[in-house]
């Protein structure tokens, strides 16, 4: 077991003050995985510092908080890699473990929709995703792909069609993303990458059978090589897995194995 990956585990729990955040990251980092990635999401409105000096008293009224102290907090747990629309050289040494290294970009940012934070313009995408590295092997993202794992019984198609076409460029080996509370799932994607329908477009997807559908319990999407469908090498794949996590209660989790 050598690394977590998780979108906005703290979400909701940051409005709580630095004592809620303190337990959820002493939860995080006591699970049995070399590393942890963490990324926000839009309810972590104190992590965003420029939208907290402008609308922080939206949302705290005159109890405002010190946005600092988050950040310091996060000094604390080494085994954590905080990602704010950056990357990460994620290596993994552990005699017992799979010794591997490669390469993760996180972002916490969603197309923006009310007062919350890291929101971001429809004419502010194309710069913003644009920054995803071409050989990142793991691209984690708070906003779902257009049209993969994004729907919800109340809207429809709600991810960024510009994320969907970076994700086109870069073909990571895994994607993964949150935000949809009910776009719970996992595709595979095989991208055309011989332009025979057009740019941006995709070959096939296959779609995940979830074994917990209607509940909220955790579920394991194993992509070891000992699976029936392991994640492959970026450098020779046209694939790219599509993972979104399900919610739990308190917390949404997401694994990913190497």
């Amino acid at each position: 077991m050598g690394v977590r990956i998780s979108a906005a585990e703290a979400q909701y729990m940051i409005q709580q003050g630095v004592r809620e955040i303190r337990k959820t990251f002493d939860w995080i980092s006591k699970a049995n995985y070399e590393v942890k990635i963490v990324v926000a999401g839009n309810h972590d409105i104190t992590l965003d510092e420029a939208f907290y000096r402008q609308h922080g008293a939206h949302h705290h009224g005159q109890h405002l908080q010190d946005d600092g102290a988050y950040r310091k907090l996060m000094e604390d747990y080494p085994s954590i890699t905080f990602l704010v629309h950056d990357v990460a050289e994620v290596k993994l040494l552990k005699p017992d473990g799979p010794r591997m290294s490669f390469k993760v970009f996180g972002s916490p940012y969603s197309p923006a929709r009310g007062t919350w934070a890291y929101g971001y313009r429809p004419d502010e995408a194309f710069g913003l995703w644009r920054r995803i590295p071409l050989d990142a092997d793991v691209v984690v993202t708070h906003t779902p792909p257009r049209g993969h794992c994004d729907e919800s019984s109340k809207r429809g198609p709600t991810g960024c069609e510009i994320l969907r076409q970076a994700l086109w460029h870069v073909r990571p080996s895994l994607a993964i993303c949150e935000h949809v509370h009910k776009g719970r799932g996992v595709e595979r994607v095989v991208w055309d990458l011989d332009h025979s329908y057009g740019r941006y477009e995709e070959k096939d997807v296959g779609y995940w059978v979830d074994p917990g559908a209607g509940n909220k319990k955790q579920c394991l999407v194993d992509l070891t090589l000992r699976s029936t469908q392991p994640l492959r090498a970026r450098m020779s794949s046209k694939k790219t897995h599509r993972r979104r996590s399900q919610q739990l209660p308190g917390r949404r989790t997401q694994k990913a194995h190497q």
